[in-house]
């Protein structure tokens, strides 16, 4: 996989030994604890295009800190 992918609310950033997958966007949630769902929700619309991330495994728990944006 080369270069980086946006579709929809989802990204898909390759690197030299992993893949970062992300993207969520909730009206005025504005905390930073992980939600299981959200990770859910990723894997599964990341999956319906890429099916090979969906089954990969997951080597690190999710973030929700960092940059937020209200948009």
């Amino acid at each position: 996989m080369k270069g980086v992918w946006f579709f929809g609310n989802n990204y898909v950033i390759p690197n030299t030994d992993n893949v970062v997958l992300g993207g969520t966007q909730q009206k005025d949630r504005w905390d930073t604890n992980v939600d299981i769902k959200d990770t859910e929700t990723i894997l599964s619309r990341i999956g319906s295009v890429f099916p090979a991330l969906a089954r990969a495994p997951i080597v690190s728990a999710p973030s929700r800190a960092g940059t937020r944006s209200p948009f």
